[in-house]
């Protein structure tokens, strides 16, 4: 398993009013993980199937970078500090989601059989 992309990215909670709070993510073959930093347990994983799709935002008029993940259930809103970062973001993910499901890493082949419960206790 090698590290496709990984690095810093702000990261939107999923309510309206949300902060948005600097993570560090690491895209692994079809596995995305979100960590509060690179040695912290990650805090979040988001397993890559044919079920998502990567949208850059570009109607912000501000210093960032946005770009949407959305999957069937939730849309996960990120931002770069540079537009060369977002592009990587989006070539890598767009890359995880042209594999097929038969070349999921051991990992997300696991996480995929996983109820709610036990992903929970996987992320902690």
């Amino acid at each position: 398993m090698a590290t496709t992309v990984s690095g810093l990215l702000e990261k939107k909670g999923p309510h309206r009013l949300s902060a948005w709070k600097v993570r560090y993510f690491s895209l692994v073959d079809n596995v995305l993980t979100y960590a509060k930093d690179e040695k912290s347990e990650p805090s979040g994983t988001i397993v890559l199937s044919e079920n998502y799709s990567v949208e850059e935002v570009s109607w912000r008029m501000d210093p960032f970078f946005y770009f949407d993940i959305v999957t069937p259930g939730r849309t996960y809103h990120l931002r770069a500090n540079k537009d060369a970062s977002r592009k990587a973001w989006i070539n890598a993910l767009t890359a995880a989601k042209s594999r097929s499901v038969h070349e999921l890493s051991p990992l997300a082949r696991e996480i995929q059989t996983l109820d709610g419960e036990q992903l929970q206790e996987l992320c902690m």
